[in-house]
């Protein structure tokens, strides 16, 4: 079983102050998830293809939520580590339209369970990402 640093940051909903590792296999790949998708490409030093660039689909409009779930599978498949490739996940991508700026939603299930929900909104000129 892998272990692994836990990451979640104090703002995070589900932090646990007392953890310093990660040994559930499930924990340690919604993490990596979390990992890519609030990393911009290019923020990873030695991975400067790593990150799901969440805020250039905010600003797109021709990008289909089909393309959105596509380039975040392949990023997942790409810098997920090997022991959780075989989880099974599904990927839901909405958008909502706002008086003031628009906000994507992605969220990930795992056995019919939302594990992790990030929302993208730009605010101040620059993407904040929110943990759900």
């Amino acid at each position: 079983m892998a272990v692994d640093i836990y990451l979640r940051i104090p703002t995070d909903p589900n932090y646990d102050p007392t953890q310093l590792e990660v040994d559930d296999r499930i924990a340690n790949f919604v993490q990596y998830i979390e990992m890519i998708l609030t990393t911009t490409k290019g923020e990873v030093f030695g991975a400067p293809d790593m990150g799901a660039n969440l805020d250039a689909y905010l600003w797109n409009p021709a990008i289909s939520p089909g393309v959105i779930k596509s380039d975040i599978n392949n990023q997942i498949f790409q810098f997920a580590p090997d022991s959780c490739k075989d989880i099974p996940y599904e990927i839901d991508i909405n958008f909502y339209n706002g008086d003031i700026f628009d906000t994507m939603l992605v969220d990930i299930t795992i056995d019919g369970t939302k594990v992790l929900g990030i929302a993208a909104t730009p605010q101040n000129n620059k993407l904040q990402n929110s943990f759900l």
